[in-house]
């Protein structure tokens, strides 16, 4: 379905979206579900906004966004498991 705005979430601009966007991240329930070594990794790619995740707290706030009825649902497998 259409990406979600991760303009939405706390500290993401036109410019972190469109790097997160490079690296195949469009959907709050992605940002919602990295692990801290996942934030790691994708902190390292930031550049000049190293550190924005932590301290903005994206995934939490993911999170919540992720919970609202307007913004897309993970994908359900063919084992009706969201994958």
């Amino acid at each position: 379905g259409p990406p979600d705005n991760l303009e939405l979430i706390h500290g993401v601009g036109p410019i972190l979206r469109s790097m997160l966007n490079d690296r195949g991240i469009y959907y709050f329930w992605q940002v919602a579900e990295w692990s801290p070594e996942d934030v790691t990794q994708i902190d390292a790619q930031l550049m000049e906004f190293r550190g924005r995740i932590r301290r903005d707290d994206w995934v939490r706030h993911a999170g919540q966004l992720a919970a609202l009825p307007t913004s897309a649902k993970r994908p359900i497998s063919q084992y009706g498991r969201r994958d």
